[in-house]
């Protein structure tokens, strides 16, 4: 359990760090640099789901826009399709932060660009609600279906548009 931790943590410092400055990318290198360490010791962490956040450091890298994290976990055998507790696949969490990078990378690595989570929700869903026109554009440059439709109904247009969400109903129409 406690290399499961320390695994997430550096994972998680990582994907934080990819935005930062000076300091955060020697923290990023310095964490990379762990994390290899402990998958080289424990293969099987890159599958893990922590406890407290129940999510995969490629969820949270993914999410986070960290790219080179994200090719990393997958040369490692991380899933890109696994759901954490959440019901949230690696790409929902790209789409609604619009990584259209980590994005490709996903989907060069065989996610399904129309998976649902249980209540039909598709990633351009995600990019639909959160405005994220760049991650509609890859999605649908890779055969994101727009007449996908939730639980209630809705295509990824009718979210946009309740949503008033300008960019990505640019992509959409």
């Amino acid at each position: 359990m406690k290399k499961l931790v320390m695994f997430l943590a550096a994972a998680s410092l990582v994907t934080l760090s990819a935005c930062g400055n000076k300091a955060d990318q020697a923290a990023k290198d310095k964490d990379l640099a762990k994390v290899k360490e402990l998958l080289a010791k424990d293969p099987n962490l890159v599958k893990a789901v922590s406890k407290d956040i129940g999510e995969t450091a490629l969820a949270i890298a993914a999410f986070r826009g960290n790219n080179e994290m994200v090719e990393f976990l997958l040369q490692n055998k991380a899933d890109p399709n696994a759901f954490d507790s959440y019901g949230v696949y690696p790409i929902l969490g790209a789409a609604r932060m619009d990584r259209a990078q980590v994005i490709e990378t996903l989907l060069k690595n065989k996610v399904d660009v129309n998976t649902k989570k249980k209540n039909g929700e598709t990633a351009l869903h995600y990019a639909a609600e959160f405005d994220s026109a760049e991650a509609a554009k890859v999605l649908l440059a890779n055969g994101a279906d727009k007449g996908a439709k939730d639980a209630e109904g809705k295509t990824p247009l009718d979210v946009a548009t309740a949503k008033n969400n300008a960019k990505v109903l640019a992509v959409l129409k």
